[in-house]
């Protein structure tokens, strides 16, 4: 395999279980990226084995770190059956392998093969199970009264490692990464501790319902302003599509705001306040200086008159700057809406997936009527559309 994208599906040459055999059969050592519209995932190769795997974006974990050598390996074996029980159920995606130089021998690696029959059968299962199981975005928290454990009704190991985390803060998806094991392992020990009244739905926190009315605003909002981001190739002068690109941005910029700034949510983000935000990149991109916000959201002022009256290089100058500070800020607050807004990981990744298709749009419209110069390299936007939208560059 080269190192670009490679698409793969069902309506494709290539399903993703004939992709990662294809590597298993090269022998070959490095990183598999893939994308597709559920979320992301990597899969560590080495000499055509696998080494580790997990969805993306990674877990934080101190806490294996400092586990035995057994631990971790049954850990990272644990993180590669669920990546692969998750993209193997993925109707299509993108893939891209990234070569690495030999690196010294894994303690340990696994067949393709063999991890790919353990993962089809684990779906399968899951699928026969689904109707009497929780979903994998279901929150749970601690009954009021709690039956007592006696030797008659024991719990598992793996039952008393998740009580504790069923606070309701996490959903048994994430619940499942951070113990590192099986979704379906969770879901069942879950099923069993809820019908032993030791803990209770949590469908109604403040957090799942912010979760719930974010998607489908921006379910509705997204496709909207990616019909008009694609019509704005027809429009006939190039000054009526930069018009268009900058009132779709801001569009977009509002849509997000108002959802930045709902009481509602997760309250526990580090980013700083979007007026702050604003303010950084207008330091950056002078253009933006004819920008502002208000509680509506954010006003253009006289942006796109502005370009009219200029021409030549200066007209071009200050259409970048324009087009790539209004790009930034959008950046700026969708990675502040998935991260410090959004409770769970199931709906989040829905939303980078969803948010990852209109950049996509929006950039190649910006590359439709710009210079010949590029976006900006320094302010890093292709390294962060990579890491929360799903984009391989």
């Amino acid at each position: 395999m080269a190192a670009q994208e490679v698409p793969f599906g069902a309506d494709e040459q290539l399903g993703i279980a004939e992709l990662l055999q294809i590597v298993g059969l090269r022998a070959r050592s490095g990183q598999l990226l893939l994308a597709g519209e559920r979320g992301r995932a990597t899969l560590d190769f080495f000499q055509g084995r696998l080494v580790q795997g997990d969805l993306l974006p990674a877990l934080q974990d101190d806490e294996l770190a400092q586990a035995s050598p057994e631990v971790r390996r049954q850990a990272r074996l644990a993180d590669l059956q669920r990546t692969l029980v998750d993209v193997l159920d993925w109707p299509g995606g993108r893939a891209a392998f990234q070569p690495q130089e030999p690196a010294p021998p894994p303690d340990v690696a696994y067949e393709v093969d063999t991890l790919l029959i353990e993962a089809v059968r684990l779906l399968d299962e899951w699928q026969h199970a689904a109707g009497s199981l929780p979903s994998p975005g279901d929150c749970f928290v601690w009954a009021a009264s709690p039956p007592n454990i006696t030797a008659a009704t024991p719990l598992s190991e793996l039952q008393r490692r998740l009580l504790p985390v069923c606070n309701g803060r996490m959903c048994l998806a994430d619940i499942a990464r951070r113990l590192h094991v099986g979704d379906l392992d969770v879901l069942k020990a879950a099923q069993d501790l809820y019908e032993r009244e030791f803990i209770r739905r949590n469908d109604e926190t403040e957090g799942s319902r912010f979760d719930t009315e974010a998607e489908s605003a921006l379910n509705r909002r997204a496709v909207e302003l990616q019909v008009r981001t694609a019509a704005i190739a027809g429009l006939r002068s190039r000054d009526k599509q930069v018009q268009g690109l900058v009132a779709v941005t801001i569009d977009a910029i509002n849509a997000l705001l108002a959802l930045v700034r709902s009481p509602n949510g997760r309250q526990d983000g580090t980013h700083v306040p979007v007026s702050q935000t604003l303010e950084g990149l207008q330091g950056q991109y002078r253009a933006l200086d004819l920008v502002s916000l208000s509680h509506a959201g954010l006003e253009c002022g006289d942006l796109v008159d502005a370009h009219a009256a200029l021409s030549g290089q200066m007209r071009d100058a200050f259409y970048l700057e324009a087009l790539d500070g209004l790009y930034s800020f959008l950046l700026e607050l969708a990675v502040c809406l998935v991260e410090d807004r959004v409770s769970g990981r199931i709906a989040a990744e829905r939303i980078r997936s969803m948010l990852g298709s209109l950049f996509l749009e929006i950039e190649a419209a910006i590359h439709l009527v710009k210079p010949p110069a590029t976006l900006a390299p320094s302010t890093g936007l292709a390294a962060l559309r990579q890491k929360y939208f799903h984009l391989i560059a």
